[in-house]
């Protein structure tokens, strides 16, 4: 069953999770630019950024959590992609 499980874990972050996340991240920034955002605003919201060499500018909504503990984790950030870090 275990098996089952991390090939399940597998198929879901190499092949479906890279054909949904550009369909998902056009239709949330609209959400949050919409009078619905109400709706997600509490745990989403879209980091803005020009592109050094193209100049083009991105959107990326992702969502956040603040932990639970001291002043410093107020203003902790954690975000999931679908993208490796270096």
């Amino acid at each position: 069953m275990r098996s089952a499980r991390i090939a399940f874990a597998r198929w879901f972050a190499t092949a479906f999770v890279p054909r949904f996340f550009p369909l998902v991240n056009p239709l949330m920034c609209r959400v949050l630019r919409s009078p619905l955002h109400e709706l997600v605003d509490w745990y989403v919201t879209v980091v803005r950024f020009q592109g050094v060499r193209s100049g083009k500018t991105y959107e990326v909504p992702f969502t956040f959590h603040r932990l639970a503990g001291d002043q410093a984790s107020a203003r902790t950030v954690e975000c999931m992609t679908s993208r490796r870090s270096v």
